[in-house]
């Protein structure tokens, strides 16, 4: 008896520490949300404020009032909000002003509503613009990031130092910001997270942040057309998003579709942290899983094709640009995931083929008649264009140049290079990666 009563004593008492674990773990979650939405209470007031008096505005009323949203209005409704907010420097707004108008709005002003107008004009009103921390710096790998619940987005320089491209991709998660935790496609933090970054790099004219996933948004709107999937997006509906693909799949795979992007983005950021860490071994697992994702969701993207066109995808020459490989001696598997990577959609009567994505990394180097004397955020695009018209390419975009003693190098996440649609499955890629290889210098690891 006395073992038993012993036992049953020490049962109780772990019962008692479990129970108290649990009351612990409650006021630690407790303090957590409410020091969260203490800190979020003033930012939100002020975007709240904001927001209501956007929509009694004479200005606004009067931008919004020709009917269809032109690109010169919605320009005239921010540059007003960024002007009278008083948390950025004049210097910086003049920056901030020409990036999201130049990489966003320029081509994009019939995707708004007015409800997103209203948005975006109470965000760039009342955010702030900050360096990231120290800290940020050394243990992260991102060059920005935005927090919906402070309306505050990081940049890892200056404004003033930072490209354009970067500014533009904070800022439009910024003006997507719903309710306190969200922006765009995401919801509850950690939902519709991928789709979401994959949208607003796309968007923002390959700004090279997220490729794989901004080419499954390009894939996607090619399907089920780009006015429809980005309008979603600027107006911050994924719910409307996953109705128009459920025509197509079942809910049960239209979630999985949303569901492996956000795992290949925790996944992408998992294997960088270790990466950073020299944990190359567990880096090139995650990698790896990554891989699995996305060929995974390449499929079901050509499930979407087949059933929305009504034949298979080979059967097209639509199709088989899309999904087919060019490649001789290859599985199925790597047919869809090498083409992938190389083709993105254009116009109807072109494609862009991304040679880079052929090589593992790629530097040029001997880039003649190139001035990179001043190279910068402000004078990136010219040099792009100037590399690309070297190349014969159609659009380069540039990560960094770097100035050694064996010459300058410049390095590159894509060189496109246009080709007629009619000629995809017969031209000569050979000639275009042998011009590549002339000026690739990847063997010769360069400091950048």
């Amino acid at each position: 008896m006395g073992e038993i009563e012993e036992l049953d004593i020490s049962k109780l008492k772990n019962k008692g520490k479990l129970k108290k674990i649990k009351i612990i773990t409650k006021k630690m979650i407790l303090g957590v949300l409410f020091t969260s939405m203490t800190i979020s209470l003033i930012p939100n007031v002020e975007y709240q404020v904001a927001l209501q008096s956007a929509k009694s505005d004479p200005f606004i009323q009067e931008q919004l009032s020709p009917g269809d949203i032109q690109e010169e209005n919605l320009k005239a409704i921010f540059e007003k909000a960024i002007n009278e907010n008083e948390n950025i420097d004049d210097e910086d707004k003049k920056r901030i002003i020409s990036a999201f108008e130049e990489v966003i709005i320029d081509g994009n002003a019939y995707l708004f509503t007015e409800d997103s107008v209203y948005n975006m004009y109470a965000v760039a009103k009342t955010e702030r613009v900050k360096e990231m921390t120290k800290f940020a710096k050394e243990h992260g790998w991102w060059s920005g990031d935005y927090f919906s619940y402070v309306n505050i987005y990081t940049l890892y320089d200056s404004v003033e130092e930072t490209d354009m491209y970067t500014i533009a991709h904070e800022q439009l998660h910024a003006i997507l910001k719903k309710g306190i935790l969200d922006t765009g496609f995401t919801k509850a933090i950690i939902f519709g997270y991928g789709v979401n970054e994959g949208a607003t790099a796309f968007l923002g004219k390959d700004d090279g942040s997220y490729l794989e996933l901004q080419h499954l948004i390009s894939t996607l709107g090619i399907i089920l057309g780009y006015d429809k999937v980005l309008s979603y997006f600027v107006n911050r509906d994924l719910d409307g998003l996953k109705k128009e693909i459920n025509q197509y799949l079942s809910p049960k795979d239209t979630n999985k579709l949303i569901g492996n992007m956000d795992i290949m983005v925790y996944t992408l950021y998992i294997s960088r942290f270790l990466g950073n860490h020299g944990l190359s071994k567990k880096e090139e697992e995650f990698e790896k899983y990554y891989d699995e994702k996305l060929l995974e969701t390449q499929k079901i993207l050509l499930t979407i094709y087949e059933k929305k066109s009504g034949m298979s995808a080979k059967d097209s020459d639509f199709g088989r640009y899309l999904f087919d490989s060019y490649y001789d001696n290859s599985s199925e598997e790597e047919d869809i995931h090498k083409t992938y990577y190389g083709f993105k959609y254009n116009d109807e009567e072109s494609v862009l083929f991304d040679i880079s994505n052929y090589f593992d990394g790629l530097f040029l180097q001997n880039v003649d008649n190139i001035n990179i004397e001043n190279f910068g955020p402000e004078s990136q695009e010219k040099i792009s264009e100037e590399i690309a018209n070297e190349l014969g390419a159609e659009k380069v975009i540039i990560n960094s140049i770097s100035k050694e003693e064996d010459g300058t190098y410049v390095r590159v996440s894509s060189v496109y290079f246009k080709i007629p649609t009619k000629e995809v499955e017969t031209y000569d890629y050979n000639e275009l990666l042998n011009r590549i290889k002339n000026k690739n210098s990847i063997d010769k690891s360069p400091k950048v």
